[in-house]
């Protein structure tokens, strides 16, 4: 039991890490190509930006995370995996064993 909730707050962490250098790499992606598009949203914004770049990025890790936990939630504790599918047999549906 243990070990399934270890490999389920590993599966955690590791989504919150790549949502991380996802953030990274939209702020300092999006910082160049916003300067060099002069888009007006970034002209606003840009000096709190540069002020709070941990702050940003965090920010947009949370948000990366919320959604993708909104479209791929994590297993819970106790769930059971979803049944292998099961061809019938010659007299209709026969349950297959647990692999």
């Amino acid at each position: 039991m243990e070990a399934i909730e270890h490999q389920e707050k590993q599966a955690a962490v590791v989504r919150l890490a790549v949502c991380v250098a996802l953030a990274l790499a939209l702020y300092f992606g999006g910082e160049r190509l916003c300067t060099s598009l002069k888009l007006p949203l970034w002209e606003k914004y840009r000096p709190w930006l540069e002020e709070n770049k941990l702050q940003a990025i965090a920010v947009a890790a949370g948000v990366l995370f919320g959604v993708s936990l909104a479209l791929f939630p994590l297993k819970q504790a106790g769930e059971d995996p979803v049944p292998p599918f099961c061809p019938p047999g010659p007299e209709g549906y026969e349950p297959c064993e647990p692999s």
